[in-house]
């Protein structure tokens, strides 16, 4: 759960943010490995600015492969998640109690090994996606699991507008899974995704 990285030692193997809101600007993280958040971590009220970022190969053991985030409000814009993975939930992001917004962001080949959201994995959020792509993210194993690009639990609003889905893959729900989640989705693509 959100709750479980209050450790620098188990978060963010690139980068770890607790209470804090530092503006991250044309910079690549790669192939780093941690628990939770893989390539970041950013917790407790804390509010990144992210621009023009790449997060590629990077590893969570648990949750969050590229970008860990929990109790706090990032903004992310013009970045690209490719081939990040998590063993559990959250292939390129996860996201828990966290009201963000990705503007321009792509995400291609992320996967969550087990569980749910290739993508992106949000609980308990009210995330804006705007002029984004998710293709070919995937859940990995045929179980009943969900959210190739993106997984919603229990979040009140979930707001996707002018962006694309495309051959992104899990057992329910190729391109978006949505649990007890309000969802509203406005000029959006979807193709060739598979459930």
């Amino acid at each position: 759960d959100g709750d479980s990285c209050f450790s620098k030692h188990a978060c963010g193997g690139g980068m770890y943010n607790f209470n804090s809101s530092p503006v991250i600007t044309n910079c690549s993280f790669q192939n780093n490995i941690a628990p939770y958040g893989g390539g970041m971590c950013t917790l407790s009220s804390s509010n990144p600015n992210i621009s023009n970022c790449t997060f590629q190969n990077n590893t969570a053991t648990n949750q969050g492969g590229g970008i860990y985030n929990t109790y706090s409000l990032p903004r992310i814009s013009s970045c690209t998640f490719v081939n990040n993975s998590a063993a559990s939930y959250g292939g390129g992001t996860f996201n828990y109690f966290s009201d963000y917004i990705l503007y321009m962001c792509t995400f291609v080949d992320n996967k969550a090994l087990a569980n749910s959201g290739g993508g992106i994995y949000n609980e308990n959020c009210n995330p804006c996606l705007i002029s984004c792509n998710l293709v070919g993210n995937s859940v990995a194993i045929a179980d009943p699991n969900a959210g190739g690009g993106m997984y919603n639990y229990q979040c009140s609003l979930v707001t996707i507008t002018d962006s694309s889905f495309q051959s992104n893959s899990a057992f329910h729900g190729g391109g978006i899974h949505s649990y007890q989640s309000t969802v509203t989705i406005t000029n959006c693509t979807f193709q060739s995704n598979q459930g």
